[in-house]
């Protein structure tokens, strides 16, 4: 976890709408208890992670740079044997709302299948709906929809997205602009 933020205010929620700066968090190699992706993935139901107990976690990596409470996160990757996960958004801390792109893939009683998923709303009660639009990744229709014998958890499904992922969310502020600060 690398960070550089600051903020300023006498609640916790002045604090966030002011914050500027930057963080990454990267994780990759070891273990993950699957009722931890489980909850993370409520705000997306149905999708649940069935099978063992704990999983094997590729990677965990996101980039996020804050503007006036504004935050952009991109890029978000987590990957695991059975779920991939990647997406980019907005979070104003200030009016505490989001607004996300996510592409999970992952696999279903053998079918493969990638559906981009707009996740919007107050950050206490997001909402969670496919995304047809032609900018929300799934170029329009149900073009992102990946069914049958495709790999969706492989190069055929958009491949791995945790080098560039790791590799963005280990950037300090001015590698991430390519040295302008």
């Amino acid at each position: 976890l690398r960070a550089e933020l600051s903020g300023e205010g006498d609640t916790p929620r002045a604090l966030a709408a002011s914050l500027n700066g930057w963080a990454g968090a990267a994780v990759e190699n070891g273990p993950l208890a699957a009722q931890m992706l489980n909850s993370l993935l409520i705000p997306l139901r149905p999708l649940h992670v069935g099978g063992p107990d704990v999983m094997e976690l590729r990677c965990l990596a996101a980039r996020a740079d804050a503007k006036s409470g504004i935050v952009t996160i991109h890029p978000m990757a987590l990957s695991t044997e059975a779920l991939i996960l990647e997406g980019s958004g907005d979070v104003d801390l200030g009016h505490e709302t989001l607004s996300l792109r996510l592409r999970p893939r992952t696999k279903l009683g053998g079918t493969g299948i990638a559906l981009p998923v707009r996740v919007s709303g107050p950050l206490r009660d997001p909402s969670a709906r496919i995304d047809i639009s032609p900018g929300g990744g799934g170029g329009g229709a149900l073009a992102g929809l990946l069914l049958g014998g495709k790999d969706v958890m492989g190069a055929a499904g958009g491949g791995d997205p945790c080098p560039d992922a790791l590799a963005r969310a280990r950037l300090g502020a001015s590698e991430a602009s390519g040295g302008q600060k």
